[in-house]
Formats: C-alpha cells, structure tokens, sequence
C-alpha cells in the first residue's frame, strides 16, 4: 500500500501545512503531497463535490487498489481529522477479502463461499 496525498492547495499551502504538523503534533509526513491546484486529478475521482465552496476544506479518503478501481471512499467533516488506524484497518479487510476469495476461485469452491465466509 501506498499512501498519497492529493491537496487543491498550492506547494507553498502544502509546506505551512507540514510545518504546522511537526510544531503541533511533532510528526512529519512520511507521504508525498500532490498539488493538484487545477482540480484535475481530484475531478476525475469525484473527490471535491462540484457545489463545494472552494475557501472550505474538503477531507476526503480513496482506496484505490492496483487496478485503478475505487475500492473504498470516506468522507470527514472540515472540523474532524481522519483516523489513520481505520483506513488501515480497512484497507486490510479489502486484502483479506480478495485473498479469500481468490483462494476459493483457485479452489473451485467459489460457489461456496459467502459473504460472513470472506470476512471471517
């Protein structure tokens, strides 16, 4: 898994915002950040709603799996933070349900498998 972030802001937006994560948090970011100020990229994944006030901050997350499918999309409020456990944990789920069922499609027991069977 690889973790991206794709940001409307500017690269000068992006360096404030990882400066004031490393004076608040200690922490700094271990993850490229994309600027994508013409909204390219973030239209194409429907990633800022078409309606969205451009001075209100959007968080969004996307799955999106090695075969360019949308595997999982979150939303956050502009006063939340994401958690990063939870996307990992689902993430994981996602892994753990495509080797279970490929494990069954291998086996030709395919038609057995069931949904509580997958995430199991």
């Amino acid at each position: 898994m690889k973790v991206v972030a794709l940001s409307v802001d500017s690269p000068d937006g992006h360096a404030r915002w990882e400066k004031a994560i490393a004076e608040t948090e200690g922490l700094a970011l271990n993850f490229p950040v994309i600027a994508d100020t013409d909204r390219t990229v973030s239209a194409l994944y429907d990633m800022v709603p078409p309606d969205n006030d451009p001075s209100e901050i959007v968080r969004r997350v996307h799955v999106i799996d090695p075969d360019k499918r949308i595997r999982l999309m979150r939303t956050y409020p502009p006063a939340t933070a994401y958690n990063f456990e939870a996307i990992l944990r689902a993430v994981e789920g996602l892994q753990l349900a495509d080797a279970r069922l490929l494990d069954a499609k291998l086996s030709g027991t395919f038609s057995n498998v069931t949904i509580s069977s997958v995430l199991h």
